[in-house]
């Protein structure tokens, strides 16, 4: 079956820069349907057609929206997106995907939907099979190969399970593929993949984009959800090691505003689960197998199942592809310093050409302004030395626990608006 995305336009005003934009799928942007296809062996139904529009759309304007100052606080977007389920879509779902993406970004979206009048065509269900399958989200990155041969390892590695990636990156799906052929051979069992590739199509130099993507996990959770719903998965496994779950600010600065990642916050997930289950009516929860993990006593199972040189193989730099020769991974980003870290706590040995610098080797040669992460770092490792929840460490963690979202939540009951 060939590439498809069914043909559709949506806008967008972006209040701060007043621009009005309209993007059409095949022209601006791209999100390839076929392997979803190649599951239900006919076109998606269409209520999880429409989710995916929802997912690339905020993708899209969320990569196109720069902000203004990436530690401020956040932007006010407004999507009018063509739906086929126009009722669904203007009931709770409306209110729960804004909730969803500000608890994720710390901006505030506003979505308007509209109906799409495309003429149905006919579609075919999915049987569900006996067993129900797991679907396994997997981006090629350390965590997910570790976090993978953690659930093969305890668990039955017979058990359906499909793996979901989605890649705008040709060097990024090969190596997927790789991986997954590894993990299969090592555990001796055959796994299932579905990998959607997604684009801009002719997107603006890098420096006139929104580098930090907040939204993009959205993509990746509503994809790895429609996997669920034509499969019939209970669950979407999310293969984060507990640390980056909580991804506790290294500084009070950073709890608000677009500083800190949320894309794995217990809240996010909670969301995320709540949202499906409104299009499947039927419960699906995302699940984090490796809560109780860090990323190195990951990595050290990997080295127990004879896989180093996979855990090597492996790229979790956020500035991947670094559009320059040499080393794959910089050594100085959040990524990195977390990444270095477990893999010396796990014993495995990476070449000398695996960064462009890394403090484990030779700190005193990489630029002050390079090691603002890794003193960040060291700094909360100062603060959370004594872990007794009590005084100003309780407030600390209570605060980025509990309070997702608090300037979006702050603006809304200003104006009036209910939220959840």
């Amino acid at each position: 079956m060939g590439s498809h995305m069914p043909r559709f336009a949506f806008e967008a005003d972006l209040p701060a820069s007043g621009s009005h934009l309209v993007l059409e799928s095949g022209k601006q942007f791209r999100l390839d349907f076929a392997g979803l296809e190649a599951l239900m062996c006919s076109r998606l139904p269409k209520r999880t057609e429409d989710l995916l529009r929802i997912a690339v759309a905020v993708y899209a304007v969320d990569r196109l929206a720069k902000r203004g100052n990436p530690g401020g606080l956040g932007r006010k977007l407004a999507l009018r997106v063509p739906v086929q389920e126009i009722a669904f879509w203007r009931g709770a779902p409306k209110r729960k995907v804004e909730s969803l993406l500000e608890a994720l970004t710390d901006d505030i979206w506003d979505f308007h939907f509209v109906k799409d009048d495309t003429p149905a065509v006919s579609q075919q269900y999915l049987v569900s099979a006996k067993e129900k399958p797991i679907v396994t989200l997997y981006s090629g990155g350390l965590d997910s190969a570790a976090g993978l041969a953690h659930v093969l390892r305890g668990g039955n590695p017979e058990h359906p399970r499909i793996l979901v990636t989605v890649w705008h990156q040709h060097l990024r799906k090969r190596a997927v593929e790789e991986q997954l052929r590894v993990l299969g051979e090592r555990f001796k069992c055959n796994l299932s993949r579905v990998i959607v590739k997604t684009s801009l199509v002719y997107p603006p130099r890098m420096s006139d984009q929104n580098l930090l993507q907040r939204a993009r996990s959205f993509l990746f959770y509503m994809v790895g959800g429609a996997v669920a719903l034509l499969s019939g998965a209970e669950q979407v496994e999310v293969l984060e090691n507990g640390v980056g779950i909580v991804n506790l600010p290294l500084m009070c600065g950073m709890f608000l505003g677009a500083r800190n990642s949320r894309s794995c916050h217990p809240a996010v997930l909670r969301l995320a689960g709540e949202l499906l289950g409104l299009v499947a009516e039927r419960p699906l929860v995302f699940a984090t197998p490796c809560a109780d993990l860090t990323k190195a006593e990951m990595v050290k199972g990997m080295v127990a199942d004879g896989l180093k040189d996979l855990a090597r193989s492996t790229v979790s730099c956020v500035h991947y592809p670094l559009r320059r020769s040499g080393p794959r991974q910089c050594g100085v980003c959040p990524a990195c310093v977390g990444r270095i870290q477990a893999m010396l706590g796990a014993g495995v040995v990476e070449p000398p050409d695996a960064y462009q610098r890394c403090f484990a080797e030779k700190s005193a040669e990489i630029p002050e302004d390079e090691l603002r992460f890794l003193k960040a770092v060291l700094f909360q490792v100062c603060q959370l030395e004594d872990l007794a929840l009590d005084g100003y460490l309780k407030e600390f963690l209570a605060l980025h626990l509990g309070g997702l979202a608090g300037p979006v939540l702050v603006q809304r009951k200003m104006d009036n608006v209910p939220v959840e």
